[in-house]
């Protein structure tokens, strides 16, 4: 069952039409509000090699008074927030809705939902990052 579950994270990874940047963006947010080490230690690499930088992981926690982030990127950012505390109001979705067409909405929704799922799974089973992974120890949740 869990395999099956998490081959969902194949077509969020591969088949949509979102900027990598931006998923990746969701994805560590997310580990970070739900302290999801193993998430987070597991994308850092993606992360990188879609084009965000060392400096945008390290101010991710304070996003909204960095200037590391463009606009869309700050909108994602908030609705990520807000679909990982089950509280999309009507600005956050207006900004998001101002920047991206229906469909980017939906393809940036079930990102963020599937995450914030996965992170709560990786906590209930305390799913620990293998400590033979290779970390980044400039790198910090």
């Amino acid at each position: 069952m869990l395999a099956a579950w998490a081959s969902l994270a194949s077509p969020l990874r591969h088949e949509t039409s979102i900027d990598g940047r931006l998923r990746e963006l969701i994805v560590l947010r997310i580990a970070q509000l739900t302290h999801a080490r193993y998430q987070w230690a597991y994308h850092v690499r993606p992360s990188l090699s879609s084009g965000l930088s060392k400096d945008q992981l390290n101010r991710l926690a304070q996003w909204r008074d960095s200037d590391l982030f463009d606009d869309q990127q700050r909108a994602v950012l908030d609705y990520a927030e807000h679909v990982a505390t089950l509280a999309v109001d009507d600005a956050a979705y207006d900004n998001l809705a101002r920047l991206f067409s229906a469909k980017e909405i939906i393809e940036l929704t079930l990102t963020a939902a599937f995450y914030t799922n996965v992170s709560r799974v990786l906590q209930a089973l305390q799913i620990e990052v293998d400590p033979a992974f290779p970390s980044e120890p400039e790198l910090t949740m």
